[in-house]
């Protein structure tokens, strides 16, 4: 879809300018938006702690209401230290020719600053 101005011409560099959202805008609703989030999340908190009550008591790992699935997630993760394997004689040439490197998507974090 091509953009146009008011009178039917391809939109020049001021025309975008005028129109976008500035970056301080979208800044500030992010960072308006992920507040909201936080407040959402720590009012969950104690509401998710009770749904896991619940489930253990019942035996259970999930519930499910209409439309929705409440899953306790109990993920595990492992790391190998290189601090440990040296320490315990592991080559460091060994460690680095079997390590995968990969990279993530990149991501904007906003951290609310203290004043």
């Amino acid at each position: 879809m091509a953009l146009t101005t008011s009178s039917g011409d391809s939109p020049t560099d001021f025309d975008r300018a005028v129109t976008a959202p500035s970056l301080e805008d979208d800044c500030a609703k992010a960072a308006e938006l992920r507040g909201q989030k936080k407040a959402i999340e720590a009012a969950l908190e104690p509401i998710d702690e009770r749904i896991m009550a619940g489930c253990f008591e019942r035996g259970q790992t999930s519930y499910v209401i209409p439309g929705w699935k409440a899953n306790i997630e109990n993920k595990t993760t492992r790391t190998i230290s290189r601090e440990k394997l040296v320490a315990r004689g592991v080559d460091v040439d060994l460690i680095d020719g079997a390590t995968d490197v990969t990279v993530s998507k990149a991501f904007v974090k906003f951290y609310a600053l203290k004043s």
